[in-house]
Order: C-alpha cells, then structure tokens, then sequence
C-alpha cells in the first residue's frame, strides 16, 4: 500500500507568538517511527513535514495528487488539529476512497470526537507502531478492522472503540526513526540549546507519575519503560557520523526516572568517549548531586524542569507531587552539578489569583535558573477530566483555535480577566530577562553560543523589551 505520512501547514507565530523564532522545529519522532514499521513491513511510504519545508495547502494538495496513496497518516496536537482536518478534508476531495488516519496526544485524548469529522476514517489511541502495522494488513487484505486493537472506526453512525493493545515491553525491538524521509537540513534548534545540528531522541514509554494536567499516561502508561543504553549510544553515534549532529535533545518527560538506567547509560558515554552534548527533560524529585555529576560528566549541560507554580497549594491542586523545597533544592544542585537548568511554569492554573501569578512570578527569580518560560494553561492538552475540573473553577474558552500558549488565553480562572493574564505573562517575562543580573550573566556566557543563535537571543530579548 502507499501511504502518505504529512506534519500539516502549521504558523509557528500562531503557535508560539513573539517567540516563534526561538523555538525549535523538530523532526516529527512519533511519524518518523510509524514511517520506520510501515518501510519495514514493505510498504511504500513517503513524509511531508509541511512546515519544516514551509509548504502551503495548495502545495500538499498538488503532493496528493501526484503521489495518490491509499492512506493519509497525521500526528495530532492541540495546536494544529484543525491543520490535520484541513489536510484529511483535501485528501478526501482528490482522492474519495483514501483512508484516513489520525494519531497523536489530542486524538488519544479525545478519540470518538475526532472522529465524527466526516473525512476521518480511523483513530489510532496511543502507541502506533504496530496498531498501524495490523491496520495495514487489515485494510491491504480487507480482514475485520474489530481485530484491529487499538483503533476507532465507524461502521454507518456507530462509532466503534476496539480494546487497547498491550504496551510495546521490548522497545529495542523498534527499528529507529526514519529520519531519511524528513528534511533534516531544514529543522533548527531552540536558541538556548548547544550546537548548530541539535537532533531529537526519546529512550523510554510510560510514566508513573499522576500530574492531571498531563496526557502521557493515558497514552502510554504508567510503568515506565526504557531501551537498553547500549541501543540509546548507538543511535546517538548514528546521529553524529550519518547526519553530522553536534547535539542531542532527549524528548522523555521523565528521563532520571530509573536510577540504575542513568548511571548506566552515563557509564556507556564516558566510556565510548561519543563527546556529544545533550540535554534532557526530567522532574526535580528525580536527581541528586552524585546523578547530576555523573550526568554532566556524560555531556549533559541542560536540564528543563517542570516547576509549573510557585504556590504549593496549586501544585497539590494539579498533583504534581513535588515541593518548593524539591524544587529549589534541584535548581540548586543542577547549578553545582555544572548544568543548565530551564524551568517552565503554569500560569491560570485553575484555582490560580492574581497573588499566587506573582508569587510564582517571585519564586521563578528567586531560583534564578538560566532560563524560563511561562505558559498559559491550556485544559484542553490536558484531556477531559483535567478540562472538567478546569471548568469548575474558571471558564474554559470553547473557540481556542486562536489560543497560545504566551499571548492568547484559553482559560481563565474565576477572579481573573483575559487581559489581566496577558499583562501578567508579559510582567512575568519583562521581570525575569530584563533584570541586569539576568543579562550580565547571560553577556559572559554568549562566548559559548553559535551567532545564528546570538542574532535570534537578541531578537527575542527585543521582543520582550517592547512588549505591548
């Protein structure tokens, strides 16, 4: 079968606002693994990442065209999910008879409402490698798609959820990534990161940790699973010798879970001597000073913690299961560690006033980490019961397609305005950057960063001078 594998056209500026050259345009992995199966299991497959190459509508629907497959495959999130109709509704007007497929966070999370778009014939939930591997088979020899796990489908009006499949246990049985299909060259990094070619990687599935405003147990459960550091090192010495990468980002939410997973996969880098930087994601009750030093001395120069509030009452509030203590304490031991630290936080949290925005405002520059960011809530990424609770204690805006994670709210808490956050996310960014100790440090340690990445830190501090 030909299948057609398509990131839609998607503004970064709608997405991001004022910072969207600062952030990073990555290489799709959950596609690029669907990719490496369906090539494994012989089929024709081709990837369009439309805005990697900055591709139009009319440009994807002269693509459809021409390569006429019998299957449209595309990765859903909030943010781009009408992007996905548009390209499944153009698909289904060239070519009736295509099939069309959906996957992704936002699916997962609201699979049957999906669903009910005419042009949408089935909902991949969760892991897609093999539920799309059966699916093929299924449709290539019209087997029953009730034998499919993991789908929903439509049969007349009737809107059909086949049982999960059970998680993928061995994930080093996965081929790699089909990178080769995507336009590596035209992916660039987040300014904050290392290196010119900054390539992505995730080495686990699962987590067992119950924040609510978090979809990735839903999707992929909560028994955490990794590959072995031995095939972790060996991508990452791929990525290096064949696409000429001078870093690495780990995409795992999660990634100092296991203990004994990271002392091992740190052992292998040092020994293997691969001398390749990396950063990664990881919650601050997940370190110490020894795994933090023994991280650094592997390469790692950057860590991002989801902090989310300075206010211990709302972190309970969304389960988190962290502290204030925990969270300065890693911030802290990070620093001594010789690493990075970027912390993220949640503004209009449901149940948030204006008094707690500023206090988590004051504890972001008290920990002082080397970089922040300070997103609205969006409830909707979250999933029906975190949009629920939202509900109870605020307005949860029907229409967000013009939401953004800085400047647009899709939420607002009872007792706050719309405008009211956005000047309190302006407040929060102008506070924490223009503070002249922010900026002495950041002078000295410019020496170390590439000038594409000078040019564009500069713009983006422009950007926050003269917000508006």
């Amino acid at each position: 079968m030909r299948v057609l594998l398509v990131v839609p056209p998607s503004s970064l500026e709608e997405r991001w606002g004022k910072f969207d050259k600062a952030v990073q345009t990555y290489l799709p992995l959950g596609l690029a693994y669907i990719a490496s199966i369906i090539e494994k299991e012989g089929h024709e497959v081709k990837a369009i990442d439309a805005v990697a190459s900055k591709y139009s509508f009319g440009d994807i629907e002269e693509i459809i065209k021409i390569y006429s497959p019998d299957i449209l495959g595309q990765q859903t999130v909030f943010s781009n999910l009408n992007d996905c109709y548009q390209t499944a509704k153009i698909a289904k007007n060239i070519k009736p008879d295509i099939k069309t497929v959906l996957g992704g966070a936002h699916t997962t999370m609201y699979p049957e409402e999906s669903i009910k778009k005419d042009f949408i014939d089935f909902i991949v939930i969760g892991e897609g490698e093999f539920i799309v591997k059966k699916l093929l088979d299924c449709l290539e020899n019209r087997g029953d798609l009730a034998a499919v796990p993991g789908i929903v489908w439509k049969t007349g009006d009737k809107i059909i959820r086949n049982e999960p499949p059970s998680p993928i246990k061995d994930l080093d049985s996965l081929p790699l990534p089909a990178r080769h299909l995507f336009p590596i060259e035209k992916y660039s990094a987040a300014s904050q990161l290392k290196g010119k070619r900054v390539m992505n990687m995730v080495v686990s599935r699962g987590c067992p940790f119950r924040c609510s405003f978090c979809w990735v147990p839903e999707a992929f459960g909560r028994n955490i699973r990794y590959r072995s550091p031995e095939s972790v090192v060996r991508e990452m010495k791929l990525l290096k010798e064949k696409y000429g990468a001078d870093c690495i980002r780990f995409w795992d939410d999660s990634f100092s879970a296991n203990r004994k997973w990271i002392n091992q996969f740190c052992d292998l880098l040092i020994t293997e001597d691969l001398n390749i930087p990396w950063s990664c994601f990881t919650r601050v009750d997940l370190v110490n000073l020894a795994v933090l030093k023994k991280m650094e001395a592997s390469g790692c120069y950057q860590i991002f913690y989801g902090i989310e509030s300075g206010v211990q009452r709302l972190l309970d509030i969304i389960n988190k299961g962290t502290t204030l203590e925990q969270a300065s304490n890693a911030v802290k031991l990070t620093k001594a560690a010789g690493i990075e630290s970027f912390c993220s936080y949640m503004l209009a949290l449901p149940g948030e006033t204006q008094k707690d925005a500023e206090q988590t405002i004051e504890f972001a520059k008290k920990l002082n980490s080397d970089y922040v960011q300070f997103n609205l809530t969006i409830p909707h990424m979250a999933g029906e019961k975190f949009c629920d609770f939202a509900k109870e204690h605020g307005t949860v805006l029907e229409d967000v397609n013009t939401a953004t994670l800085f400047e647009n709210p899709a939420y607002i808490p009872f007792g706050r305005t719309k405008e009211e956050l956005k000047d309190t996310v302006k407040k929060a960014y102008k506070s924490y950057y223009l503070r002249p100790s922010y900026i002495i440090k950041r002078v000295y340690k410019i020496k170390d960063t590439p000038l594409r990445k000078v040019v564009v830190l500069f713009w983006t501090g422009l950007k926050v001078l003269l917000w508006r």
